[in-house]
């Protein structure tokens, strides 16, 4: 084998090396970002279900005759979105 050979075979071994290396770093890289997007989406969807619970309350507290600032009182919801509730 000539040196020029072992160069050329030194330099494929090191470039298939970090190929390899890319490759892993990238599917880490992946994985964390899935697990992130997960978390994400489960602590939004926990805030609009609350969000949506607490409508709920209030609208039920309207229909029994709760005044609008005791339902904002109770359910910690702006008075704003209280005069929204049909």
């Amino acid at each position: 084998m000539t040196k020029k050979e072992v160069e050329v075979t030194s330099q494929d071994i090191l470039n298939a090396r970090i190929d390899g290396m890319v490759c892993r770093a990238e599917e880490a890289g992946r994985k964390d970002g899935i697990k992130e997007g997960i978390q994400i989406g489960r602590e939004e969807g926990r805030q609009v279900g609350f969000v949506e619970c607490k409508l709920e309350i209030a609208k039920n507290m309207m229909g029994q005759g709760f005044a609008n600032d005791e339902i904002a009182e109770i359910t910690g919801l702006p008075i704003k979105s209280i005069l929204n509730i049909k």
